[in-house]
């Protein structure tokens, strides 16, 4: 694994992982992000969707491999190699502009600068997005600005790379409850900053972070809700021999929930053994929290893990778990932008997890992965609607058992087939089923380079039914959605767009009461320098 990577694998509460896109009120489900928990986004071909510029790796693998002062494992990953993009090369621009619009007022601008310079790189991107009234009040603003900066360096010619990251995040949304007839405003801003080294202490590695996080919710510009966090983790190689090392680390948070403070605090070790075949993890330690309604929750914390390739076109990965993970108010907004504004802060105790996963990549054309997992909750939340049209979390024992298949197979340059399906059952302790959870979503897309300048893709996507809440009679009913993307390339810098969503009009809702967008068309440019 490069070092790059593995030093923003260790911080994903500090990182941002979850301040990623979300679907804003009235903006449609995408046909290849599938919303109904969290986004699940397929690895296709970046000119046949309509997203940003992805972020290219900042270093070659020469630099990057002289960072790590472990021992590499070229043979082992963790996960399957990303398929390469036959249909487009990877793009080598440092400046990409897009602007969108479409039915109803929806219209977006938005652009990407990448600055590459030796071993410095600076990621930036900035959105301005408005929603329009396909149904009364649906209308919404989104401002949203991303930075990432990387530097690597070295205090001696013969020493490892030293490498620092930094992340900022401001994301503003202004929005409506457009399910109640009285509409009432409201604002939710995100704001991040976190910074990230991996270096060596003598003869010890080590990875560190800092990051501090405010999510602030105004309702009706009268009533507000803020949660402000500081955090860090450290890993630190406590004993190192051949294939075998030790991590002390430990993972620090400080909040401050509507004048509550609330702690999740995760200290232990890491063991690993790593060879060109097998990999086991293992991980051991204490963890202490506090909830908004005041209480102290302790868990030992154990992890094991392994993966195991087979063949050297197979992976196997396996684990078993069991511990508490922290509840934030950032993520149930980052979910439902309808949450309440005094939601209950507490943690996920899962008594165990179990999962296995299977991952068969034969060639760079076709890879399939097929896992399983089970995971059994003392304590986890979930979302129920409340009469006044807001979404409020609530806690209780749950099991969950999922099944999940990704699929894709390039069968000539210009041609790409891709698919997701997510089975997950998700219930209480009496059997009932938890609320906003479909037991079936599907995703298939088909893109082809038509020719040298034309590129198009159709995708179809479904989601079983949903419960809005634990005592309700009705279901949220099932939906299927069809469109296409379609991109001309008029110049090396310049290509026109035009989307197609939900071609078959289905009449929906992600969450009661608020009616996603029926059928759209946009067009757009991009530029791209």
């Amino acid at each position: 694994m490069k070092p790059a990577v593995l030093l923003f694998a260790l911080v994903p509460t500090l990182l941002l992982a979850q301040q990623g896109t979300q679907p804003q009120p009235g903006e449609p489900i995408d046909f290849m992000t599938i919303v109904i928990e969290g986004k699940e986004t397929l690895n296709l071909p970046k000119s046949l969707l309509k997203v940003a510029p992805q972020l290219p790796a900042p270093y070659d693998s020469v630099a990057l491999d002289s960072i790590n002062p472990l021992e590499k494992v070229p043979l082992f990953r963790s996960s399957p190699p990303e398929q390469p993009r036959h249909i487009v090369l990877q793009s080598n621009d440092k400046l990409t502009l897009e602007a969108s619009a479409g039915l109803y007022g929806f219209a977006t601008i938005a652009g990407h600068l990448q600055t590459p310079v030796a071993h410095y790189t600076l990621d930036l991107d900035a959105l301005l997005d408005r929603g329009g009234d396909y149904v009364p009040n649906a209308d919404y603003l989104r401002t949203r600005l991303h930075a990432i900066t990387r530097t690597a360096y070295q205090t001696s010619a013969d020493q490892p790379y030293t490498v620092n990251s930094g992340e900022f995040l401001f994301d503003h949304h202004r929005y409506q409850l457009f399910a109640l007839p009285t509409a009432p405003q409201r604002s939710l801003r995100r704001l991040s900053l976190a910074i990230a080294q991996q270096g060596t202490l003598g003869e010890r590695s080590f990875n560190a972070t800092l990051g501090i996080r405010n999510t602030h919710l105004t309702h009706t510009d009268s009533i507000s809700t803020d949660e402000s966090e500081l955090g860090g983790t450290v890993r630190v190689d406590a004993l190192h021999l051949d294939e075998q090392r030790i991590e002390a680390m430990a993972d620090i948070s400080y909040r401050n929930y509507r004048g509550t403070a609330l702690h999740f605090h995760t200290i232990g070790l890491i063991g690993h053994r790593d060879d060109s075949t097998l990999a086991l993890r293992a991980t051991l330690a204490a963890q202490i929290a506090t909830t908004s309604w005041r209480t102290t929750e302790f868990s030992p914390r154990v992890e094991i893990g392994t993966t195991w390739r087979t063949f050297e076109s197979l992976w196997l990965d396996a684990s078993l778990s069991t511990g508490m993970e922290a509840v934030r108010f950032a993520e149930l907004s980052a979910e439902s932008l309808y949450i309440t504004d005094t939601a209950a802060i507490g943690v996920r105790r899962a008594s165990y997890r179990v999962g296995i996963t299977a991952t068969y990549a034969p060639t760079d054309a076709f890879m399939v992965e097929l896992s399983a997992a089970m995971a059994s909750f003392a304590d986890a939340p979930f979302l129920e609607t409340l009469p006044d049209a807001t979404m409020a979390p609530f806690y209780a024992a749950q099991l969950v058992r999922s099944a999940d298949l990704r699929f894709q197979y390039i069968p000539a340059s210009s041609n790409h087939v891709a698919a997701t399906v997510h089975l997950r059952d998700a219930q209480f302790s009496d059997g009932s089923r938890v609320p906003y959870q479909p037991i079936l979503r599907a995703t298939v897309e088909y893109g082809r380079a038509i020719s040298d300048r034309l590129i198009g893709s159709v995708q179809c996507g479904y989601v079983s039914t949903r419960l809005p809440a634990r005592s309700s009679t009705s279901s949220l009913g099932g939906f299927f959605l069809l469109g296409g993307h379609v991109e001309y390339q008029l110049s090396p810098m310049i290509a026109i767009t035009s989307t197609f969503d939900n071609l078959l009009g289905s009449v929906y809702e992600r969450w009661l009461g608020y009616r996603e967008r029926g059928s759209f068309v946009g067009i757009g440019a991009i530029v791209r320098l």
